[in-house]
């Protein structure tokens, strides 16, 4: 077996200086995955409270406060209240009269709300609840492909910003409750 001197130079500053560098590339990494998964856990119990559609589970957001921008709610599910319901958009959508908006909105019934074949007749008030999506060409386009609206509804809800798709509903008509709970 040879001999090779002594580990003098083993313990110098400049492996010194290696061993703290890694632990703070260690520290770093396990912080930015520590982010990361609280992000995860948030969007997970975001989705979970979307599912169950419940009234009474969701944020009450007021209708002027909504009015004024409607994407600083997007991602969460929010419920707005005596919403006056102002013409339909072809099956599975329709306007409501909005606070701070310069002309009506726009709400699509999601899948739950349509197998539960609500009628919402204009004029009649309604109680909501959904998430804020952000329309664009391509949003209407499979609006129309899968029969939520018509081709000649499709200019109506290229019009809006935004929308709102519902997972639950209370139709009020006359100030008496239509039978629309979930």
């Amino acid at each position: 077996m040879a001999f090779f001197g002594s580990r003098k130079g083993a313990s110098d500053g400049g492996s010194v200086i290696l061993m703290v560098a890694a632990f703070a590339i260690i520290g770093g990494f396990m912080a930015w995955l520590n982010t990361q998964t609280a992000e995860t856990e948030i969007e997970v119990v975001e989705d979970t409270s979307g599912d169950s559609g419940l009234l009474g589970s969701a944020l009450v957001v007021d209708l002027g406060v909504f009015g004024s921008d409607p994407m600083v709610h997007a991602g969460g599910v929010i419920r707005l209240n005596n919403l006056s319901v102002q013409s339909a958009v072809g099956t599975q959508a329709f306007f409501v009269e909005m606070p701070n908006q310069p002309g009506p909105y726009l709400i699509r019934m999601g899948a739950r709300v349509v197998a539960d074949s609500i009628a919402v007749p204009s004029g009649s008030t309604v109680s909501l609840v959904g998430q804020v999506y952000a329309m664009s060409d391509s949003v209407a386009n499979d609006w129309v492909a899968s029969g939520a609206i018509t081709e000649a509804d499709k200019i109506l809800a290229t019009f809006a910003q935004s929308f709102l798709e519902i997972v639950d509903i209370i139709v009020m008509t006359g100030g008496d409750d239509g039978g629309g709970d979930n």
